[in-house]
């Protein structure tokens, strides 16, 4: 998937961050209910997914390189790591 298209790394890391971000501050969200927390759900919402679009531009302007020096790094390109045997 990665080999296709290098940028599938920064939709997945903006994906992943905003996920995340989420759960944390719904986390914090329901422990605010019981405990009185000095937290914004939306002020801490806009600000994890402003890092995690700075995470996925990061990943865009650095899945090329980092594709490109797979080789350097040591990574090889395994097709299966264990062969199939077709049962489950």
């Amino acid at each position: 998937m990665f080999r296709r298209s290098p940028y599938t790394l920064a939709l997945l890391a903006v994906l992943a961050g905003l996920v995340s971000g989420a759960v944390v501050v719904s986390l914090l969200f329901v422990r605010s209910l019981y405990e009185p927390l000095d937290i914004h759900a939306t002020s801490e919402l806009l600000r994890r997914s402003g890092g995690a679009l700075y995470s996925g531009a990061a990943a865009f302007v650095l899945s090329p390189v980092l594709l490109a020096l797979n080789a350097t790094m040591g990574f090889h390109h395994v097709k299966y790591a264990v062969r199939p045997t077709g049962r489950f």
